[in-house]
């Protein structure tokens, strides 16, 4: 993602869940790469499934995400 190539970002995120779908770390990046994409209702989503699939996975991105995403 961070050569600007969203595509083959989005492609290699895709693939990722569909192999572990519950994965914190991999649905909090997801959430970010949504919001920098213009898609902040997704990453709202994204993040409250993390959240609810583990609620003591809280770190300072997946809060920051969630807060700008509700700007």
């Amino acid at each position: 993602m961070l050569d600007k190539n969203l595509d083959a970002a989005s492609e290699t995120f895709q693939r990722a869940l569909q192999l572990t779908p519950d994965d914190a770390d991999l649905n909090d990046m997801m959430a970010y790469y949504l919001l920098c994409t213009g898609q902040a209702s997704e990453a709202i989503e994204r993040s409250l499934k993390t959240i609810r699939a583990s609620p003591l996975f809280l770190p300072a991105s997946l809060r920051e995400t969630m807060g700008m995403a509700f700007m």
